[in-house]
């Protein structure tokens, strides 16, 4: 006995949110059984095997596991149950079910704009020329072509010159370093 064949997924819900087979032995055997699919991406039964002595009854639970990845439409299943009786050798086909999922629609979105850019645009970097530090009852000194970085690795403090006599860099070592004792 089952409940219903049909799903709908509209707008985020689905409906129903699971069905029912019910399985009942009457055949004075113990009776085992599992659970086959066609078409399916979409469908699990739960449990999909199992087995029931005589008089035992068992409700399968019918879920729908996979929508989002389905486009709107009508997608098929079908569910068969096959099982044997512990004196039988083989097992046989007792029961199918074709299941429908109707993947409603989607209502329309508003489409987002996007323009495409050519290629990136090139930055430029700012040059800063010559400039007097300003700083109260102090000697004015120009400022050019010297950086002073903090090496924290090795705790010093470096100071790089431009260019010297002939073009050639000029650095010196180490301003001051911490003591490490």
């Amino acid at each position: 006995m089952s409940t219903g064949l049909k799903f709908l997924y509209e707008q985020g819900k689905l409906q129903p949110s699971s069905q029912t087979i019910t399985i009942t032995n009457k055949s004075g055997h113990t009776f085992d059984f599992s659970i086959e699919y066609s078409e399916n991406s979409w469908l699990q039964v739960t449990p999909s095997q199992g087995s029931l002595g005589d008089g035992q009854h068992i409700d399968l639970k019918v879920n729908v596991v996979i929508v989002h990845s389905l486009n709107p439409n009508t997608n098929l299943a079908t569910v068969s149950i096959v099982g044997k009786l512990d004196n039988q050798s083989e097992p046989a086909l007792l029961q199918s079910y074709d299941f429908t999922l109707t993947v409603a629609q989607s209502p329309v979105r508003a489409a987002l704009a996007v323009t495409p850019t050519t290629s990136p645009q090139p930055f430029d970097f700012p040059t800063f020329g010559v400039q007097l530090a300003s700083s109260n009852d102090a000697p004015t000194t120009l400022r050019s072509e010297h950086s002073m970085v903090c090496d924290s690795v090795d705790q010093q403090i470096l100071l790089y010159g431009g260019l010297g006599a002939n073009n050639h860099f000029c650095a010196q070592g180490p301003v001051m370093q911490e003591d490490r004792r």
